[in-house]
């Protein structure tokens, strides 16, 4: 019998991950794609929530699409880049942040969502969040 690490088993689902959104944009809209991987991602790192962001010309984190926890709540949400967010810190830094243990005043809306741990990652083309 294999014994495997917890990463090596992450890094696979991970993969499968991969493979599943690679062959639906084939078939998919922009729309049905985003909610596929919003939904694929959740499940597969077994995380309450899996939200995406997208940043306006005017400097703004739009939210795009959400699925978990409070989804539709998110869906009608704005932030600025100067906002206290952990997202607005990731696309500035141009890095993944992920926070354990959140700091419910410095993070007014992971607050209102009930966050207690978060990780947010850029998404770049082209050197741009």
């Amino acid at each position: 019998m294999e014994n495997r690490s917890p990463i090596s088993a992450l890094d696979d689902r991970f993969q499968q991950l991969l493979l599943r959104i690679s062959s639906a944009a084939a078939d998919r809209r922009h729309e049905e794609l985003v909610s596929l991987f919003c939904r694929e991602a959740r499940q597969a790192f077994d995380v309450d929530g899996v939200y995406l962001w997208r940043l306006n010309e005017r400097g703004e984190l739009l939210a795009l699409q959400g699925d978990g926890r409070m989804a539709e709540e998110f869906r009608s949400r704005r932030l600025r880049l100067e906002d206290s967010a952990i997202a607005s810190t990731a696309v500035c830094s141009r890095q993944t942040i992920y926070v354990n243990d959140i700091d419910q005043g410095r993070y007014p809306m992971a607050a209102e969502f009930g966050a207690r741990s978060m990780m947010a990652t850029p998404l770049l083309a082209g050197g741009e969040p």
